[in-house]
């Protein structure tokens, strides 16, 4: 269905219960790398704790003794990202901004802010929020996701500032695409803090910038 940094995300079928599932799973030849396993758990393990209505639900974890297969399964969502939403917006609205479809971008940009300031009640920061990291459903369901890079606050606390080169992955239409490397995150959407690597820094106003 989709492919990110180390997983990827299939449409499944749960024989037990007879329902369409989201697997995502840890890439093969990235499962063998020990901090790739942890991070990915990691991501599991928050976005199951996070238990609000915008942030999608986790049904499973599997993971082998020897680490070669990782994933969890979750509600597969159907819909457009935000990113989709407000472009298609622009395109339509023929010099008209105050219409009913702005005043419910304007719910949906609320639902994710209520869905962020629960997150951050609890210690956690995304780190990677982005239009494309927001479902809208097709029955007015707004979920954050891609919990990928969030983490706790409260465990940079033993963490030195990281001032490494990242490395960047560029896609056709700039660099929007999430980097891999020490300083994570999307360049066209970090904070200041977040793209000079000061780790010690980041906190929930990362997020709100």
């Amino acid at each position: 269905h989709s492919a990110g940094g180390i997983g990827e995300v299939w449409r499944a079928f749960d024989h037990v219960l007879g329902r369409e599932v989201a697997l995502k799973r840890l890439k093969h030849e990235q499962a063998e790398q020990h901090d790739n396993r942890a991070r990915f758990r990691r991501e599991a393990q928050i976005t199951g704790q996070l238990d609000h209505p915008g942030v999608v639900p986790v049904y499973d974890y599997v993971s082998t003794e020897d680490g070669a297969r990782c994933f969890y399964t979750m509600r597969f969502l159907k819909g457009r990202t935000l990113a989709e939403v407000i472009h298609e917006f622009h395109a339509e609205r023929n010099g008209e901004l105050v219409s009913s479809r702005f005043l419910q971008l304007l719910g949906d940009f609320v639902s994710i802010c209520n869905t962020m300031a629960f997150a951050h009640d609890r210690g956690i920061v995304h780190r990677d929020l982005k239009g494309d990291n927001v479902i809208i459903g097709d029955y007015g369901e707004v979920i954050v996701l891609d919990w990928g890079l969030a983490k706790r606050i409260d465990e940079w606390e033993a963490t030195p500032t990281v001032t490494t080169q990242p490395s960047v992955v560029i896609d056709e239409g700039g660099i929007v695409a999430t980097m891999q490397g020490e300083r994570l995150g999307t360049p066209s959407f970090m904070a200041p803090e977040q793209a000079l690597g000061m780790i010690d820094r980041i906190d929930e106003r990362t997020d709100v910038y």
